[in-house]
């Protein structure tokens, strides 16, 4: 049963117990029932009127509710709708966020990661700029070690240039002393082999030459210079002026004449004249003459 079954219930219980209750009071009174009856035919008319306006505007009431029942009820679903949208946005949104964070851990991993390569780069840039330096240092030293070695050549080939051109006078010299010399030496020998004594009278009973022959080894070799090393020096008995034969095995290579001594070795000068072949380290050379 609806509302507003209800209200006409109650109105027209309402309306009975008020008939009753007039029907007994006018029986009480025996009052004119005819016009009171009138009278409250009217009222009950004007009553009826009253509650007939009371129910249309409860009815309108009830309309009114029920439409906005159904509008609330739209509502209701409509927002349920949205509330479950949202839900599911809601949802969305906390799966963006888990991967946002997902992410977020991932960078501040790799920004740690950059951050530790950075530092180990930065260690590195450092121990770089440490060497750098230690090279620049190096290389002042060897830009003043070099600037030391172009004087020092310097003042080598202005020596060099100078020992050349004494060089080139005493080459000259020695060309024609040992031209002078060939010259002496051919007629000593053409003497020697007519049979003349030449070194008894060129050196009287006492020879100038070692007494016993003193052996040595070729060291090293100057052709440019025509200069030889010898492994025999003063404490050999050599002196200025000795002459080695040079041979290899049991070939002649030519002759040598010491020209500076020192102790434990001796500078000789190549003569080319009694030289047949280029003298060489390792060779043999000894004063007697084979």
């Amino acid at each position: 049963m609806n509302t507003l079954s209800k209200v006409f219930v109650i109105v027209n219980l309402v309306f009975a117990v008020a008939f009753c209750f007039m029907t007994l009071t006018l029986y009480s009174k025996r009052v004119d029932f005819k016009g009171k009856w009138e009278e409250e035919k009217e009222l009950h008319r004007r009553t009826a009127e009253d509650k007939n306006r009371e129910i249309a505007a409860l009815k309108n009431e009830v309309n009114g509710l029920t439409k906005a029942l159904e509008v609330a009820k739209r509502d209701v679903q409509e927002f349920a709708a949205k509330h479950e949208e949202l839900q599911e946005q809601l949802k969305q949104r906390a799966d963006e966020l888990f991967d946002v964070r997902s992410q977020r851990d991932l960078l501040v991993e790799r920004d740690q990661a950059k951050d530790e390569e950075l530092k180990r780069r930065h260690e590195q840039i450092n121990r770089m700029h440490m060497i750098i330096l230690k090279q620049q240092q190096a290389l002042e030293v060897a830009k003043a070690n070099y600037r030391n070695a172009q004087n020092q050549r310097v003042e080598m080939e202005n020596e060099l240039n100078s020992a050349r051109q004494q060089l080139v006078a005493v080459q000259k010299e020695k060309a024609r002393l040992e031209k002078d010399l060939h010259h002496n030496s051919w007629i000593i020998q053409t003497l020697m082999d007519l049979g003349y004594p030449v070194r008894e009278i060129v050196f009287g009973s006492e020879p100038t030459g070692p007494t016993t022959p003193v052996r040595a080894k070729v060291l090293a070799v100057r052709p440019e210079v025509n200069l030889v090393m010898l492994s025999v020096g003063s404490d050999d008995g050599v002196k200025k002026g000795y002459r080695f034969t040079v041979y290899r095995g049991e070939q002649y290579v030519g002759k040598v004449e010491v020209e500076k001594v020192f102790s434990d070795m001796s500078s000789a000068r190549i003569l080319t004249d009694w030289t047949k072949s280029q003298i060489k380290e390792g060779d043999d050379a000894s004063t007697r003459v084979y």
